[in-house]
């Protein structure tokens, strides 16, 4: 399935993503629109191989891409198809009339706008996959790109992420963009990369979940900043309870986080 759009050098090819998003139309690529194709390389080139389970919210439609000549949905479902070799692709989209399935990709109906679909959406993915503990090593959210939709999404499918798991959020305008830096995150998920973009809805953040909860309880994740005038710190290894670190503050002193 390969595409000819009018491109301008030197986006073309730059990266593996680059050539993916552009043989399957989809926007994600500076030849066609957005920016994003080399910096999602660069944050996901070492999870080629590893990844085993991606979720897209937004499918695409020919009325949201009439940029892209004869565009067909789920052009960047195939392309993260194609790039994580040994990865299955599940799509979300709010239209059922693009929902498809082909090879490694299966399409499901969900209104991002409502937690409960939501839910029963991560519950059809479990029936189809038979695993009642579905995990996601990657959640890209490029569906109605409002930002009350984006934040609930986040709230309900970062809960769905594996450890190293990263979530992205496209499509945000530079005067949005603190908004999303200042959600509050569940334990263990860190902002890893904020990207302004070339324009002013080019922007994207992407968060992921580190090695917490694991096999090593982190102070890093839970000391946020303690005033305390007698306060036991200890360290466990959750898989021995091992204990690996522990002392004593002294009166009236301060736990900064780490």
């Amino acid at each position: 399935m390969n595409m000819t759009f009018n491109v301008k050098e030197p986006y073309v090819f730059k990266t593996e993503l680059c050539k993916l998003f552009y043989k399957y139309g989809a926007d994600k690529c500076p030849a066609i629109r957005h920016s994003y194709s080399p910096e999602y390389y660069t944050l996901l080139k070492e999870y080629k191989s590893q990844f085993t389970d991606i979720l897209e919210i937004g499918v695409g439609n020919d009325c949201q891409l009439r940029y892209v000549f004869e565009y067909i949905p789920g052009a960047s479902l195939r392309a993260w198809r194609d790039f994580f070799t040994d990865a299955n692709v599940y799509g979300i989209d709010i239209d059922k009339n693009v929902l498809f399935e082909e090879e490694r990709i299966k399409c499901f109906y969900a209104d991002q706008s409502k937690e409960e679909e939501l839910e029963n959406t991560i519950r059809d993915i479990e029936k189809y996959t038979n695993n009642k503990n579905q995990k996601f090593d990657l959640i890209v959210d490029d569906g109605s790109h409002i930002i009350s939709h984006m934040i609930l999404s986040f709230k309900i499918l970062s809960k769905y992420m594996r450890i190293n798991g990263i979530y992205i959020i496209e499509d945000i305008k530079k005067e949005d963009i603190d908004r999303f830096k200042n959600i509050e995150l569940p334990m263990g998920i860190e902002i890893i990369k904020v990207y302004e973009g070339k324009d002013s809805q080019d922007g994207f953040i992407a968060y992921q979940r580190l090695d917490f909860p694991g096999e090593t309880f982190r102070i890093k994740d839970f000391v946020r900043g303690v005033c305390c005038l007698d306060y036991f710190i200890c360290c466990l290894d959750l898989g021995t309870n091992k204990r690996l670190l522990s002392g004593k503050s002294h009166p009236g002193s301060l736990i900064r986080k780490v």
